[in-house]
């Protein structure tokens, strides 16, 4: 299960993570996984942190904050 979540996820009212946390969180992610020899899990990590680097570079371009 990927750690990265949306601000939906959050029911108990904690604040949602910045996209910046997510990806950190995400790379940390990738890095225990890839330890851990799970490289197929790792890369479908991967694949969601680009996405999410996207969105990310996307919403930074149209004006977004960039600590967001």
């Amino acid at each position: 299960m990927s750690i990265a979540y949306r601000p939906e996820d959050t029911p108990d009212g904690r604040p949602a993570p910045t996209r910046r946390e997510r990806l950190f969180r995400l790379q940390a992610e990738i890095d225990d996984l890839e330890s851990a020899g799970l490289t197929w899990r790792a890369a479908a990590c991967r694949a969601e942190r680009d996405r999410l680097a996207a969105r990310y570079a996307a919403a930074i371009r149209q004006g977004a904050d960039p600590a967001g």
